[in-house]
């Protein structure tokens, strides 16, 4: 049935580790109809997430997404689309712009989600494959249902704001201790290692948000998102995604809870811990699957 308008508000603010940052409100879904017959719909050669933001509009048609396949800022997926609601929503967007409806197993949503921007919308036999990019963050107090979910309210969520110095701190705390040069030789390498991948990732994000459009060369620079970010400058820029780029490989949950974040360096540290935490289990693993097969020599 059609859900009351009040009674999509926020539910609570999470202060566990597990949703540090990212509230959760009740979403009970009703089933949709599948599509039978695809939708015409235009490419969107130019997206708008800076326009849409700088407009002051908030609210925003939602698309539903499981929490496992949550998008940071810099990460792009292909989705297909074919049920109704989803094809509704995806007609409501204005400036090639849509909201993801992240919701968890409990069929809660999130209240910390992701601006997607649309690059390309294609037919398919039944439905839709649509190509979307992660360029923003947006906090969702409360969600209303009619053909499609639509967020209102909506606000920009960003980063608090740090000087140059404390920016310059970020990125060496990105590169992983490559200065440490009193650890084991080991240890360094592993760490330079590390540090060298994290800055690819971080640049396959970078450009992957300076392609404008399908038909045009890429942007230079990230500056059309400095404001959607809340930076000053690329070096900001490169800062902040450089943390989203270090949640590559985590958990659904600790990546909802870098979403969340409101701390560029907060978000590195809690993604390198989650990372090193990780590889420590894996570790301690195989270090006993070796005592396991020794004692059965």
């Amino acid at each position: 049935g059609r859900l009351d308008r009040e009674q999509c508000r926020l539910l609570v603010a999470s202060h566990m580790m597990s949703f540090a940052c990212a509230a959760l409100l009740p979403m009970p879904l009703r089933p949709v109809g599948t599509a039978s017959r695809p939708r015409e719909r235009e490419i969107h050669p130019l997206m708008g997430a800076p326009e849409f933001l700088a407009s002051g509009r908030d609210a925003l048609p939602l698309v539903h997404m499981p929490m496992a396949e949550l998008l940071l800022p810099g990460e792009s997926r292909r989705l297909v689309i074919n049920h109704a609601e989803g094809l509704a929503a995806l007609d409501a967007a204005k400036d090639g712009v849509i909201g993801s409806l992240l919701v968890t197993p409990h069929k809660n949503a999130l209240s910390t989600t992701s601006l997607l921007e649309v690059r390309e919308v294609r037919k398919e036999a039944v439905g839709v494959c649509v190509d979307v990019v992660a360029v923003g963050r947006l906090h969702i107090p409360k969600i209303e249902q009619g053909r499609w979910h639509e967020a209102r309210g909506v606000t920009a969520v960003r980063d608090e704001t740090r000087g140059s110095e404390a920016q310059d701190e970020d990125a060496e705390a990105g590169e992983g201790g490559e200065g440490d040069v009193s650890g084991p030789t080991l240890l360094r390498v592993r760490r330079q290692l590390e540090a060298r991948a994290l800055e690819e990732r971080t640049r396959r994000l970078r450009d992957e948000l300076c392609v404008l459009s399908l038909d045009a060369p890429p942007a230079p620079s990230l500056a059309r998102l400095y404001g959607a970010w809340g930076v000053p400058d690329e070096t900001a820029a490169l800062a902040q995604l450089r943390s989203f780029a270090a949640c590559d490989g985590l958990s659904a949950v600790q990546r909802a809870t870098a979403l969340g974040m409101a701390d560029t360096r907060e978000r590195l540290e809690f993604a390198r811990g989650c990372a090193l935490r990780r590889r420590r289990r894996a570790e301690a693993l195989l270090a006993m699957q070796g005592a396991l097969a020794a004692r059965g020599q």
